[in-house]
C-alpha cells in the first residue's frame, strides 16, 4: 500500500496537477501584469532609469508574497485533507469489499 501510494505520488500527472495548482493559487493571488508585453519592449528598447523604476515598484513587497505564500498553503491543506478523505474511503471500500469476499469463503 505504501509503495502504491509513493508511486502514485511521483506519478507524472500528480505532478502536473501539483504544479498547476500551485500556478493557479500563485496566479490568484498575485496575478502578472502583460509580462509578454513587457518582455517584448524589453527586448526592444534599452533599459532607462524610469522603466527600471517601475519594474522595481511592480515587484511584490514582503508582506504581499507573504500573504500569497499564506494562501498558497491554506489551499494546499485544503486539497492535502480532501485527499485524505479520499484516500479513506478508498481503503474503507477496500476493506469492506475484502470483508465481503472472506464471508462468501467461509
Amino acid at each position: 500500500m505504501v509503495v502504491a501510494l509513493g508511486e502514485l505520488a511521483l506519478s507524472p500527472k500528480v505532478q502536473e496537477f501539483a504544479t498547476n495548482l500551485v500556478k493557479d493559487v500563485y496566479g490568484k493571488v498575485m496575478p502578472s501584469k502583460k509580462t509578454e508585453e513587457a518582455a517584448d519592449s524589453s527586448k526592444t528598447e534599452p533599459a532607462t532609469l524610469e522603466s527600471l523604476a517601475m519594474k522595481i515598484e511592480d515587484l511584490p513587497t514582503r508582506q504581499e508574497l507573504i500573504a500569497s505564500f499564506a494562501v498558497l498553503q491554506a489551499e494546499l491543506e485544503r486539497q492535502h485533507t480532501a485527499s485524505h478523505r479520499w484516500l479513506r474511503a478508498v481503503v474503507a471500500l477496500q476493506l469492506a469489499i475484502l470483508v465481503g469476499l472472506a464471508g462468501l469463503l467461509i
